[in-house]
Parts: C-alpha cells; structure tokens; sequence
C-alpha cells in the first residue's frame, strides 16, 4: 500500500553540467502528471511523464527539472548581427532618430525578436550527456518519492487494519445480538396476535402482514453481505499488487450501506449503538483513503 504524498530529489553532474530533478505528489483522485523542464530539454519530456505513469496510477505528480552550468557557449554571428544593425538604423529613419547604435541597441533588439545574432554552441555529444544524465536524475527522484510513499503508507495501513478491526469486532456483537433480537420479536408478535385472532376473518388479514413484518425485520442477509464485505478489505490490504485505494473506498460505501439498513430494521438502541461505532470507524477509514493510492 502507498501513499499519494511524497518528495523526492536527485542530481547528477554531466560534463561541467549540473542536472537536479525534484519530484513531489500530492492526492488526487486520478492521475495528473506536471512536468516542467529547461528549454534543452524539451525532448526528454515524453519520456518523463511515462516515468511517472509507469509508477503511479492515481495523484498529482509534479516532476521539475533544472540545468545549471556551462550546458553552452554563447556564439555570435556576424551575419545575424549585421542584419540587425540594418533594421535598427532603418527604425531609427523612419522615426527621424539618430543612426547611432550601440552594443546594447543590438542585444536588446535580439532579445526582443530573437533574430540569432548571439546563439548556444551547440554541442550534440554534452546535449546527449545531459539529456541522458536528465533521465537518471529523473528516475532516482521517483524512486526516492516511491519509497516515501511506501514509508507512508505502511503506516495508514497499520491505522486501516486497526480500523477494520474495530468494525469487525462490532459487526461480530450484532451478529450474537441478531438471534436474540429476532426471537424476541417473533414471541412479541406472537403474543400480540393472540389477542388478535378471534375469529378466522381477522387471521387470514393478520397473518400474511406478521409474516411480511418478520421478513422485513431480519437482518441476517444484510450481516453476511456486511461480513463478506469486511472479508473483501482485509484481502484487499493483504494485497501486494496496487493500487488498493478506490477498491477500499468501494468497500467501505458498502460497509456503510448494509450498516444502515440493519439499523432502520433494527430499531434497537443496543444495535444503534453498535452500527454507531462501525460508522465512526469506517468514516475514519474513508478518510485515510482518500490518501491512498
């Protein structure tokens, strides 16, 4: 069992090139990938976010990368720097301005229209170096948060399974009370009827509406959906495979549904009671769940 919150972060140096990678996940009820990487790396990207669906089935993930150090040498070129000479002093007579240009005027100009006069050096075997040293980083920040994730669930596990533990406690009690409660119904009704039945005409209208009565009032069918439904969580949180969250959740709807009912057939403050303590932990399993993946 994992939890949906985590972080993790690794580096790796490359070539002169430091590449951080930090990972973080927070709760959610599918899966929602960020990834946020340097320019550079823009074709890594793909690649990153089937790391991350090949890991987590549902969550917000948010992986960034970030480059730093001599990744490349700025270049300049003449050509591009001479055409953007020629637009300036074009701009500045068609405004009536001085022809007068300075370094900064170029520079700020390329900025604006990136038109090349100062570019990287590219350098394909330091940009393979980095992209693959991207990926590693990449790879060991998910592993780190996929073992925080562990760390974290292991322990919403152990508080589920007290949890669950409590409810079957419970769901065993109202099991030993169903008996006792039925067959003190049954000889109430029965001793009402008696004074009922005075004459054939009134039993053959009595009798079918006790018999619907007494159906209705059993709760034994509703107590072995409500175990068999118990039985189902704690295979499901023996489970090594994931992901165990929306299984759990469906579960406990479940749980909740078959204790209500027995409570409206019941009407019995010693079964409130008891439903009452089910409802109180399972609310609480829900709750943890919704930080399960």
């Amino acid at each position: 069992m994992k939890s949906m919150t985590g972080f993790g972060r690794a580096e790796r140096h490359v070539d002169g090139v430091d590449v951080t990678a930090e990972a973080r996940s927070y709760n959610n009820r599918f899966l929602d990938a960020s990834v946020s990487v340097p320019q550079g790396l823009a074709d890594v990207e793909p690649a990153l976010r089937a790391m991350i669906a090949g890991r987590m089935s549902r969550g917000r993930v948010e992986l960034q990368m970030r480059v730093a150090g001599a990744a490349a040498r700025p270049r300049v070129s003449a050509a591009a720097a001479a055409a953007a000479a020629d637009l300036v002093r074009g701009i500045a007579r068609a405004a009536g301005l001085s022809e007068d240009i300075t370094v900064r005027d170029l520079l700020a100009i390329d900025r604006q229209l990136g038109l090349g006069v100062v570019e990287a050096e590219r350098n394909e075997d330091q940009a393979g170096g980095v992209r693959a040293g991207a990926l590693q980083a990449a790879e060991h920040a998910l592993r780190h948060l996929d073992a925080e994730r562990e760390r974290e669930g292991a322990e919403l596990a152990a508080d589920l399974s007290l949890c669950l533990q409590r409810v079957e406690a419970e769901a065993c009690r109202l099991s030993g009370l169903a008996a006792a409660w039925q067959e003190r119904l049954e000889r109430d009704v029965k001793a009402r009827m008696d004074r009922l039945l005075a004459s054939a005409d009134a039993a053959d209208r009595v009798v079918p509406a006790v018999a619907v009565l007494l159906a209705r009032s059993d709760v034994n069918e509703e107590l072995q959906r409500l175990r068999a439904h118990l039985s189902g969580m704690r295979d499901g949180m023996a489970g090594v495979e994931g992901p165990h969250g929306k299984k759990l959740e469906f579960y406990c709807q479940e749980v909740l549904r078959e204790a209500n009912t027995i409570v409206a057939k019941a009407a019995s403050a010693e079964v409130d009671g008891h439903v009452l303590a089910i409802k109180e932990n399972v609310e609480r399993m829900r709750e943890q769940l919704r930080n399960v993946e």
